[in-house]
């Protein structure tokens, strides 16, 4: 995972890479392979998903600002959580899909509802399909978190990064609220749901279309190419050193914001803001920052993001707030306004049903 001559490379031309590169201990000794199995995890998602139509957004370029941290924005200080740490077990999928859908749910609650939900719940009880620790499909994430739905991580604590294994689900799909056990006995369930989302939609992987959804809604889930050399990724704005021919796993992340940075001298490098899933140790502070604009290592090729479903007295207040889910009159919204066919495609994937 670490290569001292490719590191030495890197960080001799930094006008041209734009980053900085790192021997990170934790990874010193492990092979390549470790990492790709490991540290990343996310599966192509389906065929039918692939042919899912982005919904149509109309953005008012004048209203996107050269900068956004979706963290920073007034009205959801607090509401956009924190990096996790996957540890050593490919769920990057659970992560980031999770990530996005607690993020969601904090905005569009006006905070009611801010928590951290389980990656433990969706590895051990999200099974069709999926590998565990050796990888999983974002889309039968979600499927998952729409028909069943997740407990909150204090109640189902993640264990799977430390020990690589994924044990039996702890919590039944049909289990009674009202006496539910959590996987730590210290702790009761107290709500009287699980946490739940709407289907998820796609965003069209053009620059302003990702910008105007995040900035109106919240961060949203990608999925991206990791070559050999992220591993050593310590900051700066990242892109590829090497072949688009090199090998490379698939990953899942979170997109938070944007900006521009010319700090290791050279033009000015447009980027795109990004929260990992390999802990505050790595990167800057578990964020980094990757070209944007240019589909660097694929990462606006499938953007995915979700409406959360709330309890009664949110959805009630929501509907007092006019507008909060409009994209200010500029975008069509929500499912209704998709193309014509993405229903059927979306019947087809399963997430509808």
């Amino acid at each position: 995972m670490i290569d001292v001559t490719l590191m030495d490379h890197i960080n001799g031309r930094p006008r041209d890479y734009g980053w900085r590169a790192n021997n990170y201990s934790e990874y010193w000794g492990r092979k390549k392979r470790d990492g790709f199995l490991y540290r990343t995890g996310t599966l192509n998602p389906e065929a039918l998903s692939l042919q899912m139509y982005p919904i149509i957004l109309r953005p008012d370029s004048s209203r996107i600002p050269s900068e956004f941290d979706a963290r920073q924005k007034p009205e959801w200080i607090g509401r956009v959580s924190d990096v996790g740490d996957q540890g050593w077990c490919g769920a990057s999928w659970a992560f980031s899909t999770l990530g996005v859908a607690q993020d969601r749910l904090s905005i569009e609650s006006f905070g009611n509802e801010t928590v951290r939900l389980s990656p433990q719940h969706l590895l051990s009880c999200s099974r069709r399909g999926q590998r565990g620790c050796e990888g999983g499909h974002v889309d039968r994430a979600w499927q998952y978190l729409r028909k069943v739905g997740v407990v909150n991580e204090e109640c189902y604590g993640y264990e799977s990064g430390t020990t690589g294994k994924v044990p039996s689900c702890r919590i039944p799909i049909r289990a009674n609220l009202f006496s539910l056990r959590c996987a730590s006995k210290e702790v009761v369930y107290q709500r009287r749901d699980l946490y739940k989302t709407e289907p998820p939609y796609r965003i069209a992987g053009k620059e302003e279309d990702i910008q105007w959804e995040i900035m109106t809604n919240g961060p949203v889930q990608a999925i991206m190419r990791v070559y050999k050399d992220l591993f050593m990724y310590a900051g700066g704005v990242y892109r590829h050193t090497g072949s688009p021919q090199d090998d490379y796993a698939m990953h899942s992340v979170r997109i938070v914001g944007w900006g521009h940075d010319s700090s290791l001298g050279g033009r000015p490098s447009k980027y795109w803001l990004v929260a990992n899933s390999w802990g505050k140790r790595w990167g800057e502070r578990g964020f980094f920052r990757i070209r944007r604009g240019t589909n660097e290592s694929e990462i606006e090729s499938f953007i995915l993001t979700v409406r959360a479903r709330l309890a009664a007295y949110d959805r009630k207040a929501r509907r007092r707030r006019p507008g909060r889910h409009a994209h200010s009159g500029h975008a069509h919204s929500n499912h209704a306004h998709l193309h014509p066919d993405a229903h059927l495609q979306l019947d087809r994937s399963g997430w509808l049903i």
